[in-house]
Formats: structure tokens, sequence, C-alpha cells
């Protein structure tokens, strides 16, 4: 009777670490076909973005065409046309500029840092204690 115990307590035994290492290698394999598929997908999303840059570089220089085509059209001259176009562009570089400036303020954590600062003040023992 006690060498059927053994026999089943080693049989699952066996048959756990079996499905343990099992486990282990399906998880491994899972983990390298995704890790494959995020590279795949770095590369297509860089790809993508590369695509939209350029795509919106000449979409805006078109934009710009036509603003200045217009303008000439109207009777203004090339230059003052040109000169028109570039000030747009030099208030449109301001207003992101001034936006960056702006959001900068975000990435420092300062909500953060004022909590662990107010934690580390209330943790320190009294000068008077």
């Amino acid at each position: 009777m006690e060498e059927k115990s053994n026999l089943s307590f080693m049989t699952i035994i066996t048959n756990l670490s079996q499905t343990f290492f099992k486990l282990v290698g399906d998880v491994t394999r899972l983990a390298c076909t995704e890790a494959q598929l995020a590279a795949s997908s770095l590369v297509h999303i860089s790809l993508l973005y590369l695509l939209i840059g350029f795509l919106s570089v000449t979409t805006w220089s078109c934009i710009l065409g036509i603003i200045i085509a217009s303008l000439v059209s109207i009777h203004f001259s090339w230059v003052a046309s040109f000169s028109i176009v570039t000030l747009l562009n030099i208030l449109l570089l301001i207003i992101a500029f001034l936006a960056i400036t702006r959001m900068k303020k975000n990435l420092t954590f300062e909500a953060t840092r004022k909590q662990l600062r107010s934690l580390t003040k209330s943790n320190e023992p009294t000068k008077g204690a």
C-alpha cells in the first residue's frame, strides 16, 4: 500500500514539474513572439511617422504657396506676399514655442515633489523634543 502511495506521489511530482517547465517554455515563447511583434510594429510606426512628417511639410509648403499665389493674384507684390507668409510662420512658431514653454512645467513632477517634501518634513523629529 505504501509503495502505491509513493508511486502516485512521484507521478504527481513528475507531472507537476513537466507541466511547470512546459508552462515556462510556453510563456517564454509567447514573450519572444510578442517582442518580435513589438519590434516590427515599432519599425512600421517609425516609418509611418516619417511619412506623416514628410507629408506635413509638403502640405504646409503647398498651403504657403497657395497663400502666396492668392496674395499675388490680388495685386500684392511678390516681396509683400513672401513677407506675409514669413510673418505667419514666425507667429505660428512663437505660439508653438509658448505652448512648449508652458507645458515644460508639467515635466518636473511639481505636485509629487511637493508631496514628498511634506512627507519628509512630517517625518523629521521635532527639534525641541
